[in-house]
């Protein structure tokens, strides 16, 4: 369903209720022509009310365990990339005790590696391809930091420092690019559609004498699950989407810290 991220968020959940209200009103003018006499039939509506709650009971705990692991998705996603951001910020700030000319050098290469982020990472997280072009950023900061020798003790337990906040942040900017690519399984997502479309077509059952009526509660019932398999797709992919993971974290360290 990747092609529901190049949609705006507002049409595309216009487009779900569209969808799921047509498939529920469809049914109900075919229905009613077919199912005859059988909504005379005793015990008839009994037996459909209790088989439409049970449906809505069990599709609706799916439906809302489904929409919360796509937003803890969502918030891991968002809390990878401030923590990301912040690595960088600590970074900076400590490379910033460094002699010159390697203190202008680091900076000048955390600052194109964030300019990167911004402007080009991100664009492709949006299309879901995982960005790969500060690989040369970060192997070029990391080769001029290994050239440095410390001359003082001091210098020696700023390098240490460094060292291990280099590596802290190569490692969440790992944990961010493995999130690009994160999302429902297809099966998963399979089985909630059919789920969706069998428990609209139970309302088509319900023995509503007006037509009015019955196209109400039809249409009614499907505006609610599309609403929820609309907000369930858009988190389901937390850098895609109108539902999505900016970059306003980096944007801040950008904006504050590197001037």
């Amino acid at each position: 369903m990747y092609w529901i991220y190049d949609i705006p968020a507002e049409l595309l959940g216009l487009l779900f209720a569209f969808t799921f209200a047509s498939f529920a009103v469809a049914g109900v003018f075919i229905t009613r022509k077919i199912r005859g006499p059988r909504v005379h039939e005793e015990g008839w509506q009994e037996h459909v009310v209790i088989v439409l709650e049970g449906a809505f009971a069990f599709f609706g705990l799916l439906l809302a365990l489904v929409a919360i692991a796509a937003y803890d998705n969502y918030t891991d996603a968002r809390s990878k990339t401030a923590a990301e951001a912040s690595e960088v910020g600590s970074l900076y700030r400590i490379v910033s005790t460094y002699p010159e000319p390697i203190r202008g050098q680091l900076q000048a290469d955390l600052r194109d590696y964030i300019r990167y982020v911004i402007e080009k990472a991100w664009p492709l997280q949006r299309d879901g391809i995982i960005p790969t072009g500060a690989v040369p950023l970060v192997t070029r900061f990391q080769d001029r930091l290994a050239s440095f020798e410390p001359q003082t003790n001091g210098q020696n337990a700023v390098y240490s420092a460094t060292l291990s906040q280099f590596n802290d942040f190569v490692k969440a900017r790992r944990e961010r690019l493995h999130l690009v690519e994160v999302g429902l399984p297809a099966a998963l997502w399979e089985v909630l559609i059919a789920g969706a479309l069998l428990t609209i077509a139970l309302t088509w059952l319900l023995p509503v004498k007006n037509l009015r009526s019955h196209l109400l509660l039809s249409v009614m019932s499907s505006l609610i699950v599309s609403l929820l398999i609309f907000i369930t797709a858009d988190m389901d992919h937390p850098f895609r989407g109108g539902f999505s993971v900016d970059s306003h974290a980096f944007e801040i360290i950008q904006h504050d810290l590197m001037g």
